[in-house]
């Protein structure tokens, strides 16, 4: 039925943290290669390595490798 579908479904994604990224407001953010959007931001990121790079027109982009442990 729907509540095992929507139950196992939940069981099959992998868990996430929240990160905050609390850049210069408007600057483009990129998590692992990826674009995230623009600062500050809130992204969902599973467990593991990530590298998280910040570009602004009037600054040097700056690139952050870093872990997510889950709790």
């Amino acid at each position: 039925d729907a509540v095992d579908a929507f139950t196992a479904a939940i069981a099959a994604a992998p868990p996430t943290l929240d990160v905050r990224i609390d850049a210069l407001a408007g600057a483009a953010v990129s998590i692992d290669g990826a674009p995230a959007g623009l600062a500050p931001l809130r992204v969902p990121l599973t467990a593991g390595p990530h590298v998280v790079v910040v570009r602004h027109p009037r600054y040097l982009p700056q690139a952050r490798a870093f872990e997510v442990r889950m709790p």
